[in-house]
């Protein structure tokens, strides 16, 4: 009688074959995470700018109401517009077409110089609770600014107190906030005429919302 041995099928040769093809892969997806990562090069950054994203705190608290209150400015803006077109919509009563041409078009170009050339007092911004420039417990904590109109839809912030957020300039000439920073008292002898030169010219920093960046 012939006895023959037969081993038993455990699927331990399979089992290895699988186990060592999980490895590889996992060994090739290890090397070639790096070269599938995105990185990101920030550029675009003017000498004059300043990102918000290197802001303190206090900075920006105030820079956050004061985004908000230039959205304010612009609707007092086009309040007072609206109501100096209608005044001069009833004074004015051109004799023929020509005329209700020519003073229609005359009235649109008034109607644009006064949404460039006004801007609401700080007092009256005060009067409709627009933040910062109301007198309240966050004015204090941020500084005690002092707020000055200086024309042309510059509003001036003066820190009085030692602490808070920095001396801050907000234009509402433009489609979105323009906000300037300074923190030394040399740079903030702008009580008279302002432009955008004269904070380039005395050092101010702009505040940049987006830098651009380069992926690969």
């Amino acid at each position: 009688m012939i006895v023959q041995t037969v081993k038993s099928n455990t699927g331990s040769s399979e089992g290895r074959w699988v186990g060592g093809i999980i490895a590889v892969i996992l060994l090739v997806a290890t090397i070639a995470i790096p070269f599938h990562q995105q990185s990101s090069k920030q550029y675009g950054l003017e000498s004059h700018q300043i990102s918000v994203k290197d802001l303190h705190q206090d900075d920006l608290a105030m820079i956050a109401e004061l985004r908000l209150a230039f959205e304010e400015i612009k609707d007092l803006r086009l309040d007072a517009v609206s109501i100096n077109n209608e005044q001069l919509s009833n004074r004015e009563q051109p004799l023929n077409s020509s005329e209700q041409h020519q003073g229609n078009r005359d009235l649109s170009n008034a109607s644009s110089r006064k949404v460039l050339a006004f801007s609401p007092s700080v007092r009256e911004l005060e009067e409709n609770w627009i933040a910062p420039f109301v007198h309240d417990k966050s004015w204090v904590r941020k500084g005690e600014h002092h707020w000055s109109n200086l024309g042309n839809g510059f509003y001036f912030g003066r820190r009085v107190a030692s602490d808070g957020a920095a001396n801050v300039v907000l234009n509402t000439q433009l489609s979105s906030p323009d906000i300037w920073l300074a923190n030394e008292a040399s740079l903030l002898d702008i009580d008279g005429s302002i432009s955008l030169q004269i904070l380039l010219d005395k050092r101010w920093k702009q505040v940049a919302f987006t830098v651009s960046t380069e992926t690969h």
